[in-house]
């Protein structure tokens, strides 16, 4: 019976590796690390580069820097990423944003940086800052006090963040497909 349900548990055990999530914290740097057991640092760094120009509609433009087998810089735009209301008037916002992936022994590491952050609107675009910390209260900081309607933004904020880490994650876990067609 205890061997029973040992080879019940087993399958679960395997599968249950939670994906890490970017989460935003007042005046830190959004970093996360990938662990993927099955795949050498240089597949770690080709598949990247492949999801990256399967990803972007011009990854050449997307690409700023590549050192082979070490480390990877991309810069991209979204718009639409978040949502700020105000006076019953909501105000979307896209976001330029570079991110790097580092490489080493099966694992990568993603720090994802914010550039510019824009209201989405094209008669008024202006720049609203060049880092989230936008989102926190200048004074409260230290008590990491969201500014006042800023909540539902964080919250599509490491949605947008997290959609990109997972898209990657999922590639690299997705296996090598020979094409026998």
């Amino acid at each position: 019976m205890k061997k029973l349900l040992l080879l019940l548990i087993i399958p679960f055990l395997s599968f249950g590796q939670d994906i890490p999530k970017f989460k935003l914290q007042p005046g830190l740097l959004d970093k996360i690390v990938i662990t993927v057991d099955s795949l050498s640092t240089e597949a770690l760094y080709n598949k990247t580069i492949n999801w990256v120009k399967e990803s972007y509609a011009s990854p050449d433009n997307v690409l700023k820097s590549e050192i082979k087998n070490e480390k990877i810089r991309i810069r991209g735009y979204e718009k639409n990423v978040f949502r700020y209301k105000l006076l019953g008037m909501v105000y979307m916002y896209d976001v330029d944003y570079s991110i790097e992936f580092e490489f080493k022994e099966s694992r990568l590491r993603m720090s994802y940086y914010t550039n510019q952050i824009f209201n989405s609107k094209e008669l008024s675009k202006w720049e609203l800052g060049s880092t989230h910390d936008v989102f926190w209260d200048e004074k409260h900081r230290k008590r990491k006090n969201v500014k006042k309607n800023f909540d539902q933004a964080i919250i599509d904020y490491e949605k947008h963040m997290n959609r990109i880490e997972s898209g990657l994650y999922n590639y690299l876990k997705k296996p090598i497909q020979e094409d026998n067609w």
